[in-house]
């Protein structure tokens, strides 16, 4: 699993985060430590041809016990875009994992790589 971050001079955010390999152990802090604005989240889960990809989005860590704040669903084998024009604001530092299912206590990672790309900041 490889995290990288690149600063962006853009007016719908300061960051570009991609995530190579999104999984169920999560990543923290995509953003920084504190609050942040989200514009932009796509989903790549063209690698899994039979499983769904669901992103959960964390207003703090993203832990299995914890209740997500957002999840964002991408049909097996295929690229999703979500765009929050407006920005979707997390008041703490924003938290992000990779599973199979929708529910909350769900630790299955899918089996080939889910890219996941973020603009925010």
């Amino acid at each position: 699993m490889a995290l990288s971050t690149t600063d962006a001079r853009s007016p719908l955010g300061s960051k570009i985060v991609y995530q190579s390999d999104a999984t169920s152990t999560g990543d923290d802090g995509i953003f920084g430590s504190g609050s942040s604005t989200l514009y932009t989240v796509s989903i790549d889960n063209v690698a899994n041809g039979s499983t769904d990809a669901f992103v959960k989005l964390y207003n703090g860590t993203a832990a299995s016990s914890n209740d997500p704040y957002l999840v964002l669903f991408c049909y097996r084998g295929l690229k999703k875009t979500y765009g929050f024009p407006e920005g979707l604001p997390f008041s703490g530092a924003l938290g992000l994992r990779c599973v199979t299912g929708e529910a909350t206590s769900n630790t299955t990672s899918p089996s080939s790589d889910v890219k996941v790309y973020l603009i925010g900041g």
